[in-house]
């Protein structure tokens, strides 16, 4: 449905703003063509005097001129600058085109192209909508010729026929290539929606998974730092203990920093094999095992060279060490086993804990260590489970195939 008035579009470039150098274009093309209708075969064709097509000429380009130099501007700063612009626009092409075919007082010229031509112009528009004013324009421009026609003396069939059916495929013409233009417009605008939606969905999804590797390393870091903390005030008089933990911090530090140079270089461990990831976990279990209050035990079964890509296995590697935070700060274990199965359906691996179980919080899967785990598993196509432990405590189980989406 056509808009009663083009929608408030500053700054398309087809309407002006081109600047001096498509200005000088335009004026070379207009000499071209003043010079072509000035060739004698052209004018006995089209009745147009040379002095008339040049003077016609050079007041269109004064008009673009204008246009570009005094609307143009006017019309980025207010709305009502750019209906200013419309409208001379209109006016003067309606003007110059109905000028060649009145001036030679030739109701049947072949000159009749060009309001033709101007209507395809401005129908396809990619910018600019077709509107009501336009289609006015277009159509009743050429009917406007036939009282002056008339009036000149023109046989009153041509007189009539030519305008009626110049303005007949103006109209068309405009309307047609106008829906288009706008069927175009929504379909472009419906992409870009979309395209916008999956960028925000995008960077969404990125700031969910540097959330997620922050708590989930620097998190856990920093929990086992509190804890070794509270150990070291309890045990300061054993200086071997202190010595051990001190150690086990040096190294948590280190390795901390390893994770945050992963973190802001967007990195992930090269592909592996399963036998690689026992390492990984025992390295963590050692963390925790450093104040000698707590012991770990790691097991793998299955087939150990099964290939092990770097996102499955940093996935592994971080439910690992907040299964062990979450086993050590709410359960209070003393003994955790940590499985690894490798079968034929994939990698499964089950974190078990001696602490006092799951209470209603965690159970019910808060948290965000909890909601970490499960998006992990998601995330490759496997599946997470948190249930309380056959014999008391908490056990995870984390699973994901071997091809993952």
């Amino acid at each position: 449905m056509l808009r009663l008035w083009p929608r408030y579009r500053p700054g398309s470039v087809e309407i002006g703003g081109g600047g001096p150098r498509l200005l000088i274009y335009m004026g070379c093309s207009l000499a071209l063509c003043a010079a072509v209708l000035s060739l004698p075969a052209v004018h006995r064709a089209t009745g147009m005097a040379p002095s008339s097509v040049i003077a016609l000429l050079g007041a269109y380009y004064l008009a673009m001129v204008f246009n570009d130099l005094v609307l143009h501007p006017a019309a980025l700063r207010s709305r009502r600058g750019f209906n200013a612009q419309i409208a001379t626009l209109f006016f003067y092409n309606e003007l110059f085109c109905l000028g060649l075919v009145v001036l030679p007082n030739q109701p049947w010229s072949p000159l009749w192209l060009a309001p033709a031509l101007w209507a395809f112009k401005t129908g396809s528009w990619q910018e600019i909508d077709a509107s009501v004013f336009g289609l006015a324009c277009h159509v009743i421009g050429p009917l406007l010729t036939i009282p002056i026609f008339l009036e000149r003396g023109a046989p009153a069939s041509h007189a009539i026929v030519g305008p009626a059916l110049a303005s007949l495929i103006c109209g068309l013409s405009y309307l047609m290539l106008g829906t288009t233009s706008a069927a175009w417009r929504a379909l472009r605008d419906a992409r870009q929606a979309e395209l916008d939606h999956h960028r925000d969905r995008a960077d969404a999804l990125e700031r969910e998974r540097m959330a997620r590797d922050l708590h989930d390393s620097f998190g856990s870091t920093l929990a086992l730092t509190a804890s070794y903390a509270t150990i070291i005030r309890r045990n300061a008089a054993q200086p071997e203990a202190m010595r051990r933990i001190a150690v086990t911090l040096e190294e948590m530090g280190r390795e901390g920093l390893t994770d945050l140079r992963a973190i802001l270089d967007a990195l992930t461990p090269e592909d592996s094999t399963v036998d690689a990831l026992p390492h990984t976990i025992e390295r963590l279990a050692g963390r925790c095992e450093a104040g000698g209050q707590l012991r770990v035990d790691v097991t793998v079964t299955g087939d150990r060279s099964r290939r092990l890509s770097g996102s499955q296995h940093l996935a592994a590697a971080r439910v690992t060490q907040e299964a062990l935070r979450n086993a050590i700060r709410h359960g209070g274990a003393k003994h955790i086993t940590c499985e690894l199965v490798a079968d034929e359906e994939g990698l499964t691996l089950v974190v078990r804990d001696d602490g006092t179980g799951l209470d209603a919080s965690r159970a019910s899967g808060g948290g965000r260590g909890v909601h970490s785990m499960r998006r992990r598993a998601e995330e490759l196509g496997g599946r997470f489970e948190l249930v309380p432990g056959p014999g008391g405590g908490a056990e995870v189980r984390w699973s994901v195939p071997w091809t993952s989406p």
